[in-house]
This record gives C-alpha cells, sequence and structure tokens, in this order.
C-alpha cells in the first residue's frame, strides 16, 4: 500500500495545496473490521495500514468492507468536503484487496456472499466510482470475483508474490494519478 500512497502523494506535491487526496481504509476478515474515516493526505490511512496484523485470523468476507467504502464515496459529506476545497469535479476509485475467497467465518466458499459483494460494486460502478481489485494469491473463487467488480480487466491485478503485489498498488496509483491530473488540468 505505501507505493500506492507514495504515489498519490508525488500528485498531491505537484498541487501543493493539500486539496485533491482524500483516502481512508477499512479491513476485513470474517466481519469489517474499524474503518480509517476519509482524511485530506495519506498520513491517516498511512497509521492504519501499518497498524494492521501481519497476520490475520478468520475467514474472508468482503461485503461489509466494499459497502462500507462504497457509501463513505456516495455520502454527502465527501461531496460537501470537496466542494469546500473548490473541487467542482473530482474522481472516487475503491481499492479492493484480497488474499482469499469470500468465505464469511468459514473455510468454504459462500457464492452467495459472492453476490452480495458483487452488487455493491455493481452500483459503485455505476454511481461512477472506479474500482481497482488486486486478488493476492487468492483463489480462483477471489480473482473471479475481483476480475468482476472491477468490471474491466486493466483494473483488475493479481499479485503472486511481493514484487507483483508492490508493482500492483504502484500502477493504480499511477492510473489514478493520470486521472486526477487530467481532471486538475
Amino acid at each position: 500500500a505505501a507505493s500506492l500512497f507514495d504515489t498519490l502523494d508525488q500528485q498531491e506535491a505537484v498541487d501543493s495545496t493539500d486539496t485533491i487526496i482524500r483516502v481512508g481504509g477499512v479491513s476485513f476478515t470474517d466481519s469489517m473490521q474499524t474503518a480509517n474515516a476519509l482524511a485530506w493526505g495519506t498520513t491517516s490511512v498511512r497509521s492504519y495500514v501499518t497498524a494492521l496484523p501481519a497476520y490475520p485470523t478468520g475467514g474472508t468476507d468482503m461485503t461489509d468492507g466494499m459497502d462500507h467504502a462504497y457509501k463513505a464515496l456516495i455520502d454527502s459529506a465527501e461531496t460537501n468536503a470537496q466542494t469546500a476545497k473548490g473541487n467542482a469535479t473530482f474522481q472516487k476509485f475503491i481499492v479492493l484487496m484480497t488474499d482469499g475467497e469470500n468465505t464469511g467465518a468459514s473455510s468454504v466458499w459462500k457464492p452467495a456472499l459472492d453476490t452480495k459483494t458483487l452488487a455493491t460494486c455493481t452500483a459503485a460502478r455505476s454511481a461512477g466510482i472506479t474500482i481497482y481489485t488486486v486478488a493476492f494469491m487468492a483463489p480462483s473463487n477471489g480473482k473471479a470475483l475481483l476480475l468482476s467488480c472491477a468490471g474491466v480487466a486493466a483494473n483488475a491485478f493479481v499479485a503472486n508474490d511481493m514484487k507483483s503485489l508492490v508493482a500492483a498498488f504502484a500502477a493504480i496509483g499511477a492510473k489514478a494519478s493520470n486521472q486526477m491530473t487530467r481532471i486538475t488540468n
């Protein structure tokens, strides 16, 4: 995630007004963990990600985490925060990463959780939110869900080692920064 944050920070440095980057975070295992609210810059979310446990416990359930991210971005508070900084137009992004498949609190894949997650992904894309996904050593069901969630193959990344994981996040940062540059120019 640091490579993504570094790229976003570089974009913010070009702007030099601290008014274009708002980032939040939410993690999940078989349930959503406490979220890090959207905030200007990457400092808060860096601390949040750094504090995540190296070895999480439990299964995987992306539904509440994805729903939380979607709702935070469509909430009028986000539009108000952007408007207050003079941002009449802005892009919204979600990065969804998993190393698993939706199993809930078990170790068995639960297709019904995929259906719920995908419904939220579809709603987010319909609301104009770009979704990037990263399947880190995920099984085939997890990879398939993330590809569907992203909506287009160019926004879905598969990483099988640390080098490809870092590269995926750097590529996402570059894509997001490229879109931000076009908007701010």
